[in-house]
């Protein structure tokens, strides 16, 4: 079953959930009417996934978007001395208290 729907028809898709997203996503400017959460440590040493990427992406949505776009930096965590892009903040790496906090912010207004 497919979950898309047209601008202005029901959907079953309650809202969308961005994390660290990569430097190549693609968001073109189609008008949108759909909470997005995008999500990303402020530390995040992986090359492919910068921070500022990300949040001039969720900006270029924002501005597509009818419903709204939030973006959260996650500060909490930790390093790893392993791969940036498989571990450490990328992975939010002990910061799962911040990071639960702010998908409940977001998913508890969703809930129909």
């Amino acid at each position: 079953q497919r979950y898309e729907a047209k601008l202005g028809q029901p959907s079953q898709i309650f809202g969308i959930i961005i994390s660290g997203a990569r430097n190549v996503a693609f968001f073109d400017s189609n008008p949108l009417n759909l909470p997005i959460l995008f999500l990303h440590h402020q530390k995040d040493g992986c090359a492919i996934t910068d921070p500022g990427v990300s949040l001039a992406k969720s900006k270029k949505v924002q501005d597509a978007n009818k419903a709204p776009t939030t973006f959260i930096y996650i500060e909490t965590g930790n390093a790893e001395a392993k791969n940036p892009c498989e571990s450490g903040y990328h992975m939010y790496k002990d910061a799962r208290p911040e990071v639960v906090t702010a998908l409940r912010n977001f998913m508890v207004p969703l809930n129909p």
